[in-house]
């Protein structure tokens, strides 16, 4: 699956992606969870994934990984799709790469 075809609201099972962008990881809710803005690509579209908890700091730019459990979220800033591993998400190595 491609990442221009996502729709608001999917459940994805997994994704093959190069991070291009890394985010400085931030705290959240009284500091209490980590999350982590990166931008990742699949050669032709770019997309914003916000990575959750011990997933944080497990990328680096120009990364190939396996992201598993993501769900495709609306971004309300600027009403972009954008991409979240939420709490049960995976960042695994590309072992085929």
């Amino acid at each position: 699956m491609k990442l221009s075809e996502l729709k608001e609201g999917q459940k994805i099972p997994y994704l093959k992606l190069k991070v291009t962008k890394v985010y400085p990881i931030r705290e959240v809710k009284n500091g209490s969870v980590k999350v982590q803005d990166i931008v990742v690509s699949d050669g032709e579209t770019e997309m914003v994934l916000s990575l959750w908890k011990e997933n944080c700091g497990k990328v680096e730019e120009g990364d190939v990984k396996i992201f598993t459990s993501l769900l495709v979220q609306l971004n309300d800033y600027n009403d972009s799709i954008q991409l979240s591993s939420g709490f049960y998400g995976k960042v695994q190595d590309d072992v085929l790469h």
